[in-house]
């Protein structure tokens, strides 16, 4: 059951990284640039929660959205950004812990210098490690 949990918790980060406003935190109207600048549909954008980005347009998409949200600056990973998302989630401290194990794990695994492709690593790597969305 506990397992359900922590699945049901990533699942809400992702999401929350790719599509909600976090208690006034996040960027709103950059975000929706991202979505005018690479021409995201709806369903394109329930595809890529669901499945993770494909191709450089929605991986470049990705990036944006990331970088709206302060998961990606200046370049890179922002393990910082990644965790004030976890905080605002308010989640229990063993929740909170197993999320920040993730994001640690995601930041040496992704290799890539292209924020595009950085992205793609990153979603790739939150699903290789628990993440499943559209489920």
């Amino acid at each position: 059951m506990e397992d359900h949990k922590l699945f049901a918790t990533l699942c809400a980060v992702f999401c929350l990284l790719l599509v909600t406003e976090v208690y006034g935190q996040i960027n709103m109207e950059a975000f929706r640039n991202c979505i005018h600048e690479h021409s995201i549909e709806q369903e394109t954008l329930k595809e890529i929660i669901r499945s993770g980005p494909k191709g450089r347009n929605q991986k470049c998409f990705t990036a944006c959205a990331f970088t709206s949200f302060g998961v990606i600056k200046n370049e890179q990973i922002s393990i910082e950004g990644c965790r004030k998302m976890v905080r605002l989630m308010h989640q229990t401290e063993e929740v909170t812990q197993k999320l920040y194990s993730i994001i640690n794990t995601c930041e040496d695994e992704v290799i890539s210098t292209d924020t595009c492709e950085m992205a793609g690593e990153l979603v790739d790597c939150l699903f290789k490690n628990g993440v499943r969305l559209g489920e």
